[in-house]
Parts: C-alpha cells; structure tokens; sequence
C-alpha cells in the first residue's frame, strides 16, 4: 500500500455518528459552511473521518454534488497530516454552491485551524 492509501481520510456514515458529532462537537462558522469537529477520546486510533451535508439551499443535485466533491477533496488534502482520529461534520451553506474550489479550500482550512484540528 502506498503511504497516500495508508493515511487515507475516513468517512462518517451511520446517522448515529453524525448525530454524535453535532450534538458533541465544537461548532465553527464560516460564510460558506458551518463545521462540527469532535476531538478523539484518548485511547482512539485510527484516521479522521468526516460527513458532508448540503441540503437543497445549495442548489440542485448537480450544484449539491459539486460542492461536497469539493469539501471531500480539500478536507482529504488537509487531514492528511492528520493523525488523531478526529470526526468532523461540515454542513454546507448556500452559498458554497456557487463557491470556487480555491474559496472552499481556504474556508475549509481556516475552520480546521480554528478548531484546532490543524496546528498551523
């Protein structure tokens, strides 16, 4: 296995877990998306893993679509580096929908260094 595959980015899946995560979770906010990041208990291994939601304020399925590919490629490229197992929700605004790939990014990046997710 490559080292790209060995540290790949998990997903939530099970609407129990999201439902943990935004219930527990850290809220940071931002024009484009709203985060909930929930730090890793202690004893937690493993890789991050994160939910994407964008309900029809985002657009339509296509527009909807577009936008979590995205979030899902900017998060993947960030958590990385990553090695604690945090879980991240992030909710998309209507305006991502109309959002470059380039402003995602950096909403995405300033959310994770506001959560402290990243140390940068």
């Amino acid at each position: 296995m490559t080292e790209r595959r060995a540290r790949r980015v998990g997903r939530l899946r099970r609407r129990v877990e999201f439902q943990t995560v935004l219930t527990r979770g850290t809220r940071v906010e931002h024009s484009l998306l709203v985060m909930r990041v929930l730090p890793p208990p202690p004893d937690a291994t493993g890789p991050p893993a994160m939910g994407i939601v964008a309900g029809k304020r985002v657009g339509g399925a296509v527009v909807r679509n577009r936008a979590r590919r995205r979030v899902r490629a900017a998060l993947r490229e960030m958590l990385a580096a990553v090695t604690e197992p945090w879980r991240i929700v992030v909710l998309l605004r209507a305006a991502a929908g109309t959002a470059t790939y380039r402003a995602v990014w950096e909403a995405c990046g300033r959310s994770l260094s506001k959560a402290k997710v990243l140390r940068s």
